[in-house]
């Protein structure tokens, strides 16, 4: 199946595609809600230190979210 999917779909479709159903903890489903959730602004406003922690929260979704996550001094980025 994802040698069709390789096939039929740039890179770019593909990971546009995954982002966009990725389970990013917290309640939020696809880039857009979770960095407007997160962060309060459209995925192209992240600086890359956002970035990174939203890609933290693919990692084990299910079992905490970044909210919860204990992230040392990034910690207040997530409070608001």
């Amino acid at each position: 199946m994802a040698l069709k999917l390789d096939h039929r779909y740039s890179k770019a479709t593909l990971l546009d595609l995954y982002l966009n159903v990725t389970y990013w903890g917290d309640d939020q489903w696809g880039i857009a809600n979770a960095s407007a959730g997160y962060f309060h602004k459209p995925p192209a406003g992240l600086d890359w230190g956002e970035a990174s922690l939203l890609l933290m929260a693919t990692r084990h979704p299910g079992s905490r979210g970044l909210r919860s996550a204990k992230i040392g001094s990034l910690s207040p980025a997530l409070a608001a």
